[in-house]
């Protein structure tokens, strides 16, 4: 980026934009994450993330505030930094191989904008031979919507299997 270009980050840019900036560049950063199994280190804002996150709220602002670093064992770095760009800028890069991740985190942090649209990948994109891996994921994170849709999707498979198999 151009020198000019970070004096002004903030000027004439949209919030998301600036908030990315923010994130991306570590300004005025008041928290500290280490994730998964190699406690990586992630820092954010507590305002933002209370802000997007009722469970986020009560750890940063309630009696039992959390002191120091925050420990997140069962999120891995890279799956925690597309869900705090959500957090940060409403924009999220799903793929197959993260959605089941990302949903789970937010599932944990109820960020239901972002589940939602988890749901709405996952429908979009599941196959045949995923659905019954999925199945045990959407069962584990007690989401009727997906488990219902993993189901219609091996019932439209075996439905026109079967009816191959008769003519």
């Amino acid at each position: 980026m151009a020198s000019s270009d970070t004096e002004h980050w903030q000027c004439g840019k949209p919030l998301s934009q600036c908030m990315a900036y923010m994130l991306d560049n570590e300004i005025m950063c008041d928290v500290t994450f280490r994730l998964g199994e190699e406690r990586l280190e992630v820092h954010a804002h507590k305002y933002m993330l209370a802000s997007r996150s009722p469970v986020f709220h009560a750890m940063l602002n309630g009696p039992m505030t959390e002191k120091g670093n925050i420990e997140i064992s069962d999120i891995e770095k890279d799956i925690f930094m597309i869900f705090l760009r959500y957090v940060y800028t409403d924009d999220v890069s799903l793929t197959v191989e993260n959605v089941r991740q990302v949903m789970y985190a937010s599932k944990k942090y109820c960020v239901d904008g972002l589940t939602k649209q988890c749901k709405d990948f996952l429908r979009d994109n599941i196959d045949f031979e995923e659905a019954f891996e999925l199945i045990d994921t959407a069962f584990n994170l007690q989401d009727e919507d997906v488990y219902e849709s993993c189901l219609e999707k091996i019932k439209e498979r075996t439905k026109s299997g079967l009816l191959r198999i008769q003519t």
